[in-house]
């Protein structure tokens, strides 16, 4: 008997996923960095700190270290896998490796 949901996830397919992860949180770190670099240069964030949702900048920083441990996240999980075994998910493990939404 099989009790709640789980799903069998191959592990080339697992692989692929990870990796695919990793590389997408890889570049928007990038993405993100740049942008933070950009704003440090021009000397206005001194200017930026009274929004009211918050400096500008300091949301780019943040954002740019949430992809950084993702992409290192992911990498780490994608460098231990065990070769040709079948990975059991829960819902739990697919929103946590993104896998699917949190919201569906």
């Amino acid at each position: 008997m099989i009790e709640g949901l789980h799903f069998d996830i191959p592990y080339a397919d697992f692989l692929a996923h990870l990796t695919s992860k990793a590389k997408y949180h890889a570049e928007r770190s990038i993405w993100y960095k740049e942008k933070v670099d950009d704003l440090e240069g021009s000397g206005i964030e001194k200017d930026m700190e009274a929004y009211s949702g918050g400096s500008p900048l300091s949301n780019l920083k943040k954002k740019y270290q949430e992809h950084v441990q993702r992409s290192e996240y992911f990498t780490l999980l994608a460098d231990y896998l065990v070769d040709n075994e079948t990975y059991r998910l829960s819902k739990s493990d697919m929103v946590d490796i993104e896998l699917i939404q949190r919201y569906y």
